[in-house]
């Protein structure tokens, strides 16, 4: 049975996402002129304020869109062949954010892991408390959050 090539709008308005095709690779997308990724400085740069941005009270994905303005602007290669391409490159820049958060608790999320198997067997240690204080915080932050959603 030959596949039905079909056209699918953007899941959100973007002026620069012409419709995607499913046949085809969804980064890539045939209408525009096909260019080299992303220079190298550039995404170094994006890195950088992805990094230092995240863990401050302000919109970390705010500042990479503001960059890739600028940064073109000041004429780096910041933005990617289309609006699929700069999604991707934000994706990549939150794991690797996510990676490093993994990376630096480590110790910490082994030792909560151990101290839960360890407690469902009776024996309760540091990681054991360890990990029901913070599933004790997000879960009061969480109500918290909820309850002031209709605030907003």
């Amino acid at each position: 049975m030959p596949s039905q090539k079909v056209e699918r709008q953007c899941a959100h308005p973007c002026p620069r996402a012409p419709p995607v095709k499913d046949y085809e690779y969804w980064w890539l997308d045939p209408s525009q002129p096909r260019k080299a990724l992303m220079s190298l400085t550039a995404i170094i740069l994006l890195a950088l304020v992805q990094g230092i941005t995240e863990f401050l009270p302000i919109s970390s994905s705010g500042h990479l869109i503001l960059m890739r303005e600028f940064g073109a602007a000041a004429g780096l290669d910041t933005v990617g062949a289309n609006a699929n391409a700069d999604l991707v490159m934000d994706v990549a820049l939150h794991v690797g954010t996510l990676a490093a958060v993994v990376l630096y608790t480590w110790k910490d999320l082994r030792r909560m892991s151990v101290g839960v198997v360890q407690g469902l067997s009776g024996n309760k240690t540091e990681g054991w408390h360890l990990a029901w204080v913070t599933l004790t915080i997000f879960q009061n932050f969480s109500i918290v959050i909820l309850d002031l959603n209709h605030l907003l």
